[in-house]
């Protein structure tokens, strides 16, 4: 599991990346390039993705190159 905060809200998950809306989680993923794939399919200009650091939950911006 993993748990951390998200604008003072707490978030649990059970994978340690997630595509949030404003107040709402949209989807979990494993991987960045999954949820990077799910955000280029949804029709929201405000969505954003977060993986988790260990203790609490980054932003991961588009420009981001990740590795596996």
């Amino acid at each position: 599991m993993f748990a951390g905060t998200i604008d003072n809200q707490t978030i649990i998950a059970d994978q340690p990346v997630l595509v949030v809306d404003g107040e709402s989680v949209l989807n979990s993923f494993s991987r960045i390039q999954e949820a990077r794939i799910y955000l280029s399919r949804a029709k929201s200009d405000t969505a954003m993705i977060f993986r988790h650091n260990g203790l609490n939950w980054d932003v991961i911006l588009q420009e981001d190159t990740v590795t596996a």
